[in-house]
């Protein structure tokens, strides 16, 4: 890291020098057209370092300064870059978030027999899968409590073993669009919670 700035500071000065070198030959040159001498040759040699700076001024026309002379940004170029690289056109489809899901079965606060429960919701407008917790805690906060989660499930139901007589069970399901172009693939979760007689 040293080195790096030790070799900035010293690039810095020698640009800084031969800035001043430039300058120094520039007032040497006006120096030698002194007022005895301000005749012919002085006006001559001035007319002609005007002419040559104008001619670099045209040859510049349409070119950023200090990118070389390629590097244009004239409309035309502009416009043959587009046509190499065109820009992406977004699809409106996979910009939109997909609809909440409505939740189907068992009904809020139902009181369901056995083991097993099938959880069903209507189809989400714009989901290619869906995201379902069913949980022992109702703020789906402590992991432990999970009964079963299934990121990408297909259909529109899903099945849960393993329920215990006595408890409440709290499920919730998000529609996923994962073509989407954004962070946000997934709609809200629906809630919903019922009880295993």
């Amino acid at each position: 890291m040293k080195i790096l700035v030790a070799l900035a500071a010293f690039l810095l000065v020698l640009g800084f020098n031969l800035k001043s070198v430039a300058e120094d030959a520039h007032k040497a040159d006006a120096a030698s057209c002194s007022k005895e001498e301000a005749g012919k040759d002085c006006a001559a040699e001035g007319h002609a370092a005007g002419a040559a700076h104008g001619a670099h001024a045209e040859a510049g026309h349409g070119k950023k300064a200090g990118y070389g002379a390629n590097y244009d940004w004239s409309h035309k170029r502009q416009e043959q870059v587009a046509a190499i690289f065109p820009e992406k056109q977004t699809d409106a489809t996979k910009r939109a978030v997909p609809a909440k899901v409505k939740l189907e079965s068992p009904k809020f606060l139902a009181k369901v027999s056995g083991e097993a429960v099938k959880l069903e919701w209507a189809a989400s407008e714009g989901a290619k899968t869906y995201h379902v917790q069913v949980s022992k805690d109702a703020g789906f906060n402590n992991r432990s409590m999970y009964v079963a989660e299934d990121k990408f499930v297909t259909g529109t139901s899903f099945e849960v073993k393993g329920l215990e007589a006595g408890v409440k069970y709290f499920w919730r399901v998000a529609a996923v669009n994962g073509d989407q172009e954004s962070y946000f693939t997934k709609s809200a979760f629906a809630f919903s919670e019922f009880e295993v007689k």
